[in-house]
């Protein structure tokens, strides 16, 4: 085969495979959520078709040298090739080309990145606190926070700043095909704006321990009059005396929301708060009843949901708070004081 042939060929396939590439949406796959998102988007076709170009380009040379330069029948295997010197000009392309690709990727990236990390005045601020093995987000404008749960308003600028509280996590929405650490004792931010309403999957991509996998919470994506309309539910709530508390309605779902990972589906420690039976037989780190019917405030549970209190036996949980909202605390409170019934 002639190397024009093989030129042509190559050149085919990758006319085939860019085309391929720069049309199909990757939105196809994964919807883009935010206003970094097709410039992301952009950025990594750019990548993918100039790394399909150098492959395309290297096994050419190889297969080429490979089929015209073979021996042939009859030949000695001591038969040397002609001595060929250096040539300049196919060096100073090999050496400009690239050049100029990492050029422009790097000007490419630069823009990205600064459009990234660029905050604006006047933006929607969430304080977002990553811990073992939850989030939890503050909204200051509207004195609420939520666990596990985050909130944010459509097409507004958002500013996440992000805290840790005890090892680094990582926050990650695929869809805003952003994401950004959070370091203990060193704050971080985030600047977008959230473009799709819908519900979300907020993952810690950062490996964090033992229960890394579930580290995970519902983001939600709100039209803006939607949001201030939930907004206010919650200040509602959390300022609004607490009625009648049940067990299986009430309380039992914020375990299950908050305290399944490590109490429920592992039973730490022998102390599993998914059932009424195992609040009150404890476990090898709470030995025990974990509470005092009528009395919320002598009660171990009561103590350990609180943010920066000690943890029993030395065990790690994941406080320094916001670990659950207030109003979550509070319907605990209420439960307890209602006699801790079974309801």
């Amino acid at each position: 085969m002639r190397l024009s042939r093989v030129s042509a060929v190559l050149f085919v396939i990758f006319v085939l495979v860019s085309w391929w590439i720069i049309v199909t949406p990757i939105t196809n796959l994964l919807p883009d959520a935010s206003n970094h998102a097709a410039d992301i988007d952009f950025l990594f076709k750019f990548m993918s078709v100039a790394a399909v170009a150098v492959f395309l380009i290297v096994q050419g040379f190889l297969l080429t040298f490979a089929l015209k330069y073979r021996r042939r029948p009859g030949q000695s295997v001591d038969t040397l090739g002609s001595d060929i010197h250096g040539n300049t000009r196919l060096e100073i392309i090999w050496s400009v080309i690239p050049a100029i690709f990492v050029i422009v990727l790097t000007v490419m990236s630069i823009k990205v990145y600064n459009d990234i990390i660029a905050s604006h005045k006047g933006a929607y601020v969430v304080n977002v606190t990553a811990s073992q093995f939850q989030w939890a987000c503050e909204h200051p404008a509207y004195k609420i926070s939520e666990s596990n749960t985050c909130h944010m308003p459509a097409n507004e600028q958002i500013t996440l700043n992000l805290r840790a509280t005890d090892v680094i996590h990582s926050f990650w929405v695929p869809e805003f095909r952003i994401k950004q650490d959070a370091v203990p004792g060193y704050p971080t931010a985030m600047h977008f704006i959230a473009t799709r309403v819908g519900e979300y999957r907020l993952i810690c991509s950062e490996f964090c321990g033992y229960g890394h996998s579930a580290m995970y919470a519902k983001l939600f994506v709100m039209k803006p009059a939607d949001f201030v309309t939930w907004a206010k539910q919650q200040q509602s709530q959390s300022t609004g005396a607490i009625g009648a508390v049940s067990y299986k309605k009430d309380v039992s779902a914020i375990f299950t929301a908050h305290c399944a990972a490590c109490h429920i589906a592992g039973k730490l420690g022998g102390l599993s708060l998914g059932s009424y039976s195992g609040l009150v037989a404890g476990g090898a780190i709470v030995p025990g009843s974990v509470f005092k019917p009528g009395d919320h405030k002598a009660s171990v549970l009561w103590k350990i949901i609180q943010p920066g209190t000690g943890q029993p036996g030395g065990a790690q949980m994941p406080l320094g708070g916001p670990y659950l909202s207030k109003h979550e605390i509070d319907t605990i409170a209420a439960w307890i004081d209602q006699g801790a019934k079974n309801n």
